[in-house]
């Protein structure tokens, strides 16, 4: 992440009031930090200075400049409380304070929430991608402050997360990708980027105020079972997923294997394993999100309540929650305040048909709906079944489309749906494809209403579309066009049993494609085209226009290689199509660099390119004369 040196005035022991609220001069305004010692105050007047450069054109601090102080609380305020932000203005100096993690196990950022908060409220920036070519500012030197303003923020779930994951490093850099053959080098990320691009996606997440008051954690959490008891004595922990096999002798698949949900040894080892860790207040026994390798014994058969003739595979959710139930009755017994956390995940995220929650007080459930279902008719029979405490945790955002989806009302809408039903919070998985033009809309309409509840749609909108300038409303109706066939999309593959079965965090690339003709995507063309005909653009708002064209044109490259692909035909049309995609994709994410992409989400993804480009190596391997000769044996 860029940062602009901080100019910064040391901590004085009585802090000065000439300076007075009103009309103040942004370019002499002086930063105090009271704890520069303090990571939280650190970054928050490392932003703020930032800030008010962009705004101000230059800055020339002045003792006798109006005063920002970090870290201290105003003399009229009051002692943030836990994850707790405050700013207000007082005596002629404008405090910025609250919990920086002093409260919260090191996890609160109140001053450098409470400095955004100000910059939203007052300067009026809006932060609509991560990195500093995000920030939406309007340059003056001078902005009026009310004597009496104030703000205060504290996070309205207890999750609220868009997933950034751990900061790169040498080792994992390409974790996920290590065998990646495919991608070319020059659209391969280096160590730095990656790492430039986690910092942006952090700070962003700063800028957006989404913090996660939640100190548990949770996940899959019986990987490395399979591993510990294949080839062992206690091998029949594991599921019998195949009628007779347990366990999966592959190390790689079988951390995918479901445990034997009916085996009292398994409860008894989760129990074990809990109390040699310390029996921390939180038990995850998230499942893994497989949807056929659960247990076929008797036993864990018996706990199923499967409609005659169903197919096995289709509601796997009572086992689980038998499990839960019995899992919880012996963990109460050794601390009565236990939190269970446990997934409802692909064929067991239904609600359950005959096991109810027994202990509702003592479980969390991590609701995982698909893209494609009714989330709140979900979450409604879950607790009719006893369910009490729950967050929801969408792969929504896991999209390897090249295009815009359409879905960020969809998204907005459904969230705040959830909330009403009592969601304690929301933690969305994706691709981390943060900056990227074709999914930042989704992304952005999310992390507003994730911080801020009581916003509606349109004003989200209204503020996402400044970032176009005077084509705002050209821009509008392209991202209107998209929607509405995003939306119907989505909504024509409702009930659908193939995507029903799928794995839900990859909506399936080949479906998304589907929302749009050739003819739809020229129309868009057109009506972007119309947007950078308008005058009075910025050269930013200019180039974020053109971004999104060349995101158009991305896709429409894109579908073609793959309808192309996966035709009975493929041959000399696939190759050029091939030709012309990746030299639009050399072109503008390598050398140009004037399009934002995790490139290898697209090369390397086994449900839709990786098997295309691998047939093109294979055809570009076999010479013409030898193709024709196969072809007249095969006749």
């Amino acid at each position: 992440m860029k940062r602009i040196k901080t100019l910064l005035f040391g901590v004085i022991a009585m802090l000065g009031v000439s300076g007075q609220a009103g009309e103040i001069d942004l370019r002499t305004a002086r930063i105090t930090v009271v704890n520069p010692a303090n990571r939280n105050q650190k970054i928050a007047a490392e932003e703020l200075e930032k800030h008010l450069l962009l705004i101000a054109g230059e800055r020339k601090p002045a003792k006798d400049g109006f005063e920002f102080v970090i870290g201290r609380v105003a003399p009229k305020g009051t002692a943030a409380k836990a994850w707790e932000s405050h700013a207000m203005v007082d005596g002629g100096a404008l405090y910025f304070w609250g919990d920086d993690g002093e409260l919260s196990e090191n996890r609160g950022r109140g001053t450098v929430l409470a400095v955004f908060g100000f910059l939203d409220e007052l300067l009026g920036v809006k932060w609509v991608r991560p990195g500093d070519e995000g920030i939406l500012y309007t340059q003056r030197t001078r902005v009026n402050i009310p004597d009496d303003w104030k703000y205060r923020f504290y996070p309205p779930l207890e999750r609220s997360d868009i997933r950034i994951y751990a900061a790169p490093k040498k080792k994992n850099m390409n974790r996920g990708f290590e065998k990646d053959d495919i991608t070319p080098k020059e659209l391969k990320p280096t160590l730095k980027a990656l790492q430039d691009e986690y910092w942006d996606a952090r700070v962003w997440q700063w800028r957006m105020r989404l913090l996660t008051r939640a100190t548990y954690g949770y996940g899959h959490a019986f990987m490395k079972w399979n591993d510990r008891f294949y080839g062992t004595t206690n091998q029949h922990f594991m599921a019998m997923w195949t009628g007779k096999q347990r366990g999966h002798h592959i190390k790689e698949r079988g951390k995918w294997i479901h445990l034997c949900h009916s085996n009292p040894g398994v409860h008894d080892q989760i129990i074990r394993d809990w109390c040699e860790a310390g029996t921390n207040r939180y038990l995850n026994v998230c499942a893994t999100d497989s949807r056929t390798t659960h247990c076929r014994c008797e036993g864990c058969r018996a706990l199923d309540a499967d409609k005659p003739g169903e197919d096995f595979l289709n509601h796997k959710s009572d086992r689980q929650v038998w499990l839960w139930n019995q899992l919880a009755k012996k963990a109460i017994k050794i601390r009565p305040d236990v939190k269970i956390i446990a997934y409802s995940y692909t064929n067991y995220r239904y609600p359950p048909r005959r096991w109810r929650i027994e202990y509702p007080d003592n479980m969390i459930v991590g609701v995982v709906p698909s893209l494609y279902d009714d989330s709140n008719k979900i979450i409604q029979g879950w607790k009719d079944m006893g369910m009490k405490e729950y967050f929801v945790r969408p792969n929504y955002l896991c999209s390897r489309v090249a295009l815009p989806r359409g879905l960020e009302r969809y998204f907005f809408e459904d969230f705040k749906a959830n909330a009403k039903l009592g969601m304690i919070g929301v933690d969305h998985d994706n691709w981390r494809r943060f900056g990227s033009m074709a999914v930042m809309f989704e992304f952005y309409a999310l992390a507003r209403v994730i911080a801020n509840p009581n916003l509606t749609f349109d004003e989200m909108e209204r503020d996402y579309l400044s970032q176009f300038g005077t084509a705002a409303g050209d821009m509008k109706e392209y991202y209107s066009r998209v929607r509405i066939r995003g939306e119907a999309a989505r909504a024509a593959q409702d009930g659908n049993l193939l995507v029903m079965k799928a794995l839900d965090d990859g909506e399936l690339a080949l479906i998304g494609y589907k929302a749009h003709s050739m003819a739809d995507l020229n129309g868009d063309i057109a009506v972007i085209d119309k947007a950078l005909a308008r005058t009075g653009l910025t050269d930013a708002e200019r180039k974020r226009i053109m971004e999104v064209k060349l995101v158009v044109e991305h896709g429409m490259l894109t579908m073609d290689f793959i309808n192309k692909g996966y035709s009975k035909d493929a041959g000399a049309a696939f190759i050029e199509a091939a030709d012309r995609l990746l030299e639009f994709r050399l072109r503008h994410g390598s050398a140009d660099n004037d399009m934002r992409e995790e490139w290898r989400r697209f090369f390397y993804d086994g449900r839709s390119e990786r098997p295309l480009w691998n047939r093109i190596k294979e055809m570009r391997a076999v010479p013409a004369d030898s193709k024709a000769e196969t072809s007249k044996k095969s006749r």
